[in-house]
């Protein structure tokens, strides 16, 4: 079975790398986007199976990246992965389509859902 392509959504260069990193170590097929505009326009080019988006970015944030997606014809799990996150606001990306919300920091090793078995 072929593992996902995930694309990594974060305007924060070390933390796309740091993620690019381990996910590409566990064999997966990633892609970065610094922001969402790029973010939208990589997934028109290959569109992913999951989406690891931030959501406060200049310009488009998350939210709005997910929104426009969707209305694209785009269908990946979004999970979002922040350092500025509150319960508001994991439950509004939740009921907003994310599949999971992740804080930061984080291991990418650790929890009940390990990153590298997406």
């Amino acid at each position: 079975m072929a593992k996902s392509r995930i694309l990594i959504v974060d305007d924060e260069h070390l933390i796309r790398w740091s993620l690019e990193k381990d996910l590409r170590q566990a064999g997966y097929s990633t892609r970065q986007a610094a922001s969402g505009e790029e973010a939208l326009s990589t997934m028109e080019q290959s569109p992913p199976d999951v989406v690891l988006l931030d959501l406060k970015m200049p310009g488009i944030d998350g939210f709005k990246v997910m929104e426009e997606a969707r209305k694209k014809g785009f269908n990946p799990l979004f999970i979002i992965v922040t350092g500025m996150g509150d319960v508001r606001t994991s439950v509004q990306a939740v009921n907003e389509g994310a599949v999971d919300y992740i804080f930061q920091p984080f291991d990418v090793e650790l929890g009940t859902a390990s990153l590298t078995e997406l």
